[in-house]
């Protein structure tokens, strides 16, 4: 049982990571022009920002011994982060393997998108254990996250465990970067024969076919991933948050699902920050704000609303209300991509 308990506990933060870390899903944080923006807009540092950076350090070697800086961070612009690792570190010291807690550490750092400290402590877990599979896998990931090739990482898992869900979902990630979508359709194809029930292969298996080219190819996919799993809300949520980030299907999937998941959970700020991106993608800009303030009523901290609605501001040349609004973007979640666009955005309207 023990067994089977640990490899579901690592495919929950799986399921995360995996729709954070796709092609479609970081175009989206990008500016038009491309590349990562570099912010431009002076930020104070936060006073806890020397105790976060210890603990992310720590957490990479020796994770317990980080929980005590993790728990000083609740009340900080930190405390989401911290809790995510936090969460990491307490669900793999469960399992009372050096190996294993490690690398669910590493997941949840990753998660938060610190992925030097990341890298760090997955080649502790795969040092610790050299046989184990989703060790070597998640380092894989990590490497290319660091600008290393993380093919032969990739490689070493296969090997261990063909059949690891991990394994043939970052091995089809890595052949996307590749351009080479063949590639990375046989390692989902793999995976979907040996984990038919699983919905985030379908959703990955309609990715690589927009990036393919095939647009129409996508949508059985992902009405696939909606039939085989009719009641979990995560995966409902995934599918629509890809139909808005490709602004694909947003008539015919993205908006009803959103509805559906709106109508049993009404004050879910991050469903409500969704359907307004799906309303602006369809013009209906004055359904789209209505969302976005009801997302703010909701949750007045919701990073994800502010940061939407302030670019939708600013396309609507509201550039004071825009700048507000990216302004506490930056004051609720000084570092990582979110962060990281507003100040971006910020540096446009000061133009």
């Amino acid at each position: 049982m023990r067994r089977v308990s640990r490899k579901l506990w690592l495919l929950l933060p799986l399921a995360v990571m995996v729709f954070a870390l796709p092609t479609w899903w970081m175009r989206t944080w990008l500016p038009r022009q491309g590349g990562l923006p570099t912010p431009t807009a002076t930020v104070a540092p936060s006073p806890f920002e020397e105790t976060y950076r210890r603990a992310v350090e720590l957490a990479a070697s020796e994770p317990l011994d980080a929980l005590p800086l993790l728990s000083e961070l609740i009340d900080s612009p930190y405390a989401s982060a911290a809790l995510i690792i936090r969460q990491g570190i307490q669900g793999g010291r469960l399992s009372g393997d050096r190996a294993y807690l490690l690398t669910a550490t590493g997941q949840s750092l990753a998660a938060v998108g610190e992925w030097a400290a990341a890298r760090q402590a997955f080649l502790a877990a795969v040092e610790a254990n050299p046989d184990y599979a989703e060790a070597w896998a998640y380092l894989g990931e990590a490497l290319q996250k660091n600008g290393q090739d993380g093919l032969q990482a990739l490689q070493k898992a296969e090997e261990l465990d063909p059949n690891s869900l991990s394994v043939r979902l970052f091995l089809a990630l890595y052949w996307q970067r590749q351009n080479d979508f063949e590639r990375a359709e046989q390692n989902l194809r793999v995976a979907a024969l040996q984990h038919p029930s699983n919905p985030l292969v379908q959703i990955q298996l309609a990715e690589n076919a927009v990036l393919k080219g095939d647009m129409a190819g996508a949508l059985p996919f992902l009405q696939r991933a909606l039939d085989l799993a009719p009641n979990d809300p995560a995966i409902w949520r995934a599918v629509a948050a890809y139909s808005v980030e490709s602004a694909l299907y947003i008539e015919e999937i993205g908006l009803p699902t959103l509805e559906r998941l709106i109508r049993q959970e009404p004050q879910q700020a991050d469903y409500l920050v969704l359907k307004a991106r799906a309303l602006a993608l369809l013009r209906r800009d004055s359904e789209a704000e209505i969302s976005f303030v009801q997302a703010l009523q909701a949750d007045e901290s919701h990073v994800s609303a502010h940061l939407y609605y302030g670019i939708f501001l600013l396309a609507a040349q509201r550039l004071d209300e825009a700048r507000q609004h990216l302004n506490s973007v930056l004051a609720l979640q000084p570092s990582g991509p979110q962060a990281s666009l507003a100040a971006h955005w910020l540096a446009q309207i000061s133009q």
